[in-house]
């Protein structure tokens, strides 16, 4: 299993490594009790200043495609192409995610867990991750 030692958020303020997985950051606000992410600096409804929260590990897929080009950049996804998806959240927010999985799998109802990928490996052999959700197990 790896360790937060071993990797590294592509982006810090969309994602928090903990040793027993990952968690979105979010916000949420203390008036209306509205969810958003990526976080935001006040409700969009009321402009109440929001509370930074992790959002829950889990969701159900709302839609999927595949894409079948590589993705941009240096990373370690298949070149072939990869899947893709929307995943609410119980907090009632809406996440666009590369998903994990067989694209057999990516139905939507299916109940998923958030996860990490490599998308490049740092000088120091630490990998850099970002999110993406797969079928939940189990």
């Amino acid at each position: 299993m790896m360790t937060t030692t071993d990797r590294e958020p592509l982006n810090p303020e969309q994602l928090v490594l903990h040793d027993d997985g990952a968690a979105l950051l979010g916000s949420r606000c203390p008036q209306c009790g509205l969810s958003y992410f990526p976080r935001r600096w006040e409700c969009a409804v009321d402009q109440t200043p929001v509370e930074d929260i992790e959002l829950s590990r889990t969701g159900v897929l709302r839609v999927a495609t595949y894409v079948s080009v590589p993705s941009y950049g240096k990373n370690v996804l298949d070149a072939e192409g990869y899947g893709v998806g929307e995943v609410d959240l119980p907090e009632g927010v809406r996440v666009q995610s590369v998903l994990g999985g067989e694209p057999t799998s990516w139905v939507p109802g299916t109940p998923m867990r958030l996860t990490v990928h490599p998308v490049d490996e740092l000088e120091d052999g630490r990998l850099l991750v970002t999110h993406q959700f797969a079928p939940k197990q189990g």
